[in-house]
């Protein structure tokens, strides 16, 4: 609920509290006071106990800000991102040894701009260009050690919710389109080669969009939906 650590360590010194007093007369535990004086956020349940603690309105703690309260660790950054490295690293190795050519099957550039072109105009339609840019900027708390539930954080989760499921829409739009001009060129030229071809690049959609959606926006929503209090 955005409590602001600024002015619950303001205000519990205006009331000579100390913070073992202060969560004792809460009922929060004495971790959560530290952690809501160093960081801030918090949970509704926080605020109104801290405010019927100290009698006063929850305007009076509260920062008013949008922005986002996560925990950020050297270690965890660095343990995050080495994972995705591994991750994508065994899904370009299964692609080579699942391809009795080379790896180059599964790379198609075309197939990347229709999905995030899909991706980018669909956010813009609905979010407008500020949710385009906390889309964007929002992929960076893969990588911290930890959220805090507040309004902006189930705000994100809803943003992402929209764009996991996008991915998909874009793969099927883009397969079925594809799929009529193919259809009608092998209809009039009668090429299975073609056709073939045309397929792959089909699939590759599907992949790239399943890989999207499931290795990086879903681990995202899922944290952002389990934001601690």
């Amino acid at each position: 609920m955005d409590i602001s650590a600024e002015k619950l360590k303001r205000i519990r010194l205006l009331h000579n509290l100390s913070q073992e007093l202060l969560a004792k007369q809460s009922g929060l535990s004495l971790r959560t006071i530290q952690r809501l004086e160093r960081e801030g956020g918090g949970s509704a349940e926080s605020l109104h106990a801290l405010c019927a603690t100290l009698n006063i309105n929850a305007d009076q703690l509260q920062q008013h800000t949008s922005s986002m309260q996560a925990g950020w660790q050297r270690t965890t950054i660095i343990s995050r991102l080495l994972v995705f490295i591994v991750l994508f690293a065994a899904l370009f190795s299964l692609m080579g040894k699942a391809s009795a050519t080379s790896i180059h099957i599964y790379l198609d550039l075309m197939s990347l701009v229709i999905i995030f072109s899909f991706l980018t105009l669909s956010t813009l339609a609905c979010f407008g260009f500020n949710g385009l840019l906390r889309a964007v900027i929002g992929l960076k708390y893969l990588a911290s050690s930890k959220l805090y539930q507040q309004q902006a954080t189930s705000d994100l989760a809803q943003l992402y919710t929209f764009i996991y499921k996008n991915c998909y829409c874009a793969a099927a739009i883009g397969s079925l389109i594809g799929l009529v001009s193919l259809l009608d060129t092998f209809a009039t030229s009668a090429n299975s080669s073609q056709l073939f071809t045309g397929l792959h690049v089909l699939t590759i959609l599907w992949l790239y969009a399943a890989i999207i959606a499931e290795c990086l926006l879903r681990p995202l929503i899922y944290k952002l939906k389990n934001a601690s209090d």
